[in-house]
């Protein structure tokens, strides 16, 4: 009984022993999430620059109204001042015009008082003559027809007649004179009369006119208004803009940090991955970089198919790269987050190019395994002579799904990593 109960209690120790075992020799879990949280956190950091452009595009959005409306306002502010200058000017030719309407006045009253006084001539001249022909005639009834004859002084008569006549064709002449003055002056005084009708229509066009500007002016001033109150809500906005956009700017530098703190972490296991280990899809197996030729951090990507390059277009999924046109999705894309294009799979330069050189904004990107496979780890020296060798050579990664022939199946290349 105590033997079978020791020999189970035995087994039961033995099973333990190597259950703990089996749990040392599995990886830490921390090892597995923290590529999750990588991911997240250049999720994080993607959202963030789509939110800082979006953010960018408003700030440049408002800005370009804020200019629009200053513009406007300047372009008002001209019309203002030169309506207030149209509107002096009328102010003056009112005056103007008044002034000569005040003249014109006092001309006509003068005209008119010369009129009078023509008039009183005139009377006083008719007068003056009647009473002296009156006086000629009477006198000349004295004498009889007898003393005409008797008298030797009769050829006085005759010469008072002939006065008579004298008298009465002067006084016709100047009356004459006098009533010719008398129309010239009335003449005057209604020309007179007509110019102060016209300057008088003048003046109340003027006026209209000075009206019809006010009112413009008016409406301009109100439209300045809007301007004004729109471009200070335009500023207003970027102030707010500009406050987000620093707050986005702030998180996204502390995502940042985070991401450098995690691929380190990811970095070192990648670097612990022994060579020759089988990896799967979407493992992290480096970083974007920029050793051997290069002249700026890249990935050249390459497709080897049976010993065959392949265009890397005709494999990755559709719509995965810009420029690249549609692939079958055999593999998946080696990056993640923004990147762009950079060399195309053909000749270029006076040699062919075999495979896609793809610049992600994120200088330092992990790189992911396209697919399943076998992965190998070297460097390929270049000449320390050329500018455009740095490092002393490229530091790279091939994954072949053949472990004991590269050349048989698929194979991709991961050139110029850090």
């Amino acid at each position: 009984m105590h033997t079978r109960l020791r020999s189970k209690l035995h087994t039961l120790g033995v099973v333990i022993s190597l259950f703990a075992a089996v749990v040392i020799m599995l990886p830490a879990p921390v090892q597995a999430g923290v590529e999750d949280d990588l991911r997240e956190v250049q999720e994080k950091l993607e959202e963030l620059r789509k939110k800082k452009e979006g953010i960018n595009n408003n700030i440049n959005s408002e800005k370009e109204k804020s200019n629009q409306y200053t513009s406007e306002l300047y372009s008002l502010k001209n019309k203002i001042d030169l309506l207030g200058t149209e509107i002096e000017e009328k102010e003056l030719t009112i005056e103007e015009l008044q002034l000569q309407i005040a003249i014109l006045e006092e001309n006509i009253i003068a005209a008119k008082s010369q009129i009078e006084q023509a008039e009183s001539e005139v009377a006083k001249l008719q007068g003056e003559t009647d009473e002296r022909l009156v006086d000629m005639y009477i006198s000349q009834k004295m004498f009889s027809n007898l003393d005409l004859f008797v008298n030797a002084e009769g050829t006085d008569v005759i010469k008072i007649d002939l006065y008579q006549n004298a008298l009465q064709q002067q006084t016709n002449t100047m009356l004459e004179e006098l009533d010719l003055k008398k129309a010239q002056l009335a003449e005057q005084k209604l020309k007179l009369e007509e110019d102060k009708v016209q300057v008088e229509r003048d003046e109340v066009q003027i006026q209209e006119e000075k009206i019809a500007l006010e009112k413009d002016k008016e409406e301009i001033d109100q439209q300045r208004a809007i301007y004004y109150r729109k471009r200070n809500e335009s500023l207003a906005k970027i102030d707010s803009q500009e406050d987000q956009l620093a707050l986005v700017t702030e998180e996204e530098q502390m995502a940042l940090a985070e991401q450098r703190r995690l691929e380190q972490i990811v970095f070192d296991r990648v670097n612990s991955i022994p060579n020759g280990a089988y990896v799967t899809r979407g493992t992290i197996i480096g970083a974007q970089g920029c050793t051997g030729y290069c002249t700026g951090p890249h990935l050249h990507f390459g497709t080897v198919l049976n010993g065959v390059y392949q265009n890397p277009c005709s494999l990755i999924p559709a719509g995965s790269l810009g420029g690249c046109g549609g692939g079958n999705g055999t593999i998946s894309f080696p990056m993640s987050g923004s990147y762009v294009l950079t060399s195309g799979y053909g000749w270029r330069w006076g040699k062919f190019h075999y495979g896609l050189d793809i610049a992600n904004y994120n200088s330092s990107a992990p790189i992911y395994a396209a697919h399943d496979g076998y992965m190998i780890s070297g460097f390929e020296p270049c000449s320390s002579s050329n500018p455009l060798c740095k490092n002393g050579g490229a530091n790279y990664k091939i994954i072949c799904q053949n472990k004991n022939n590269c050349n048989n199946g698929l194979k991709t290349l991961y050139w110029h990593l850090r």
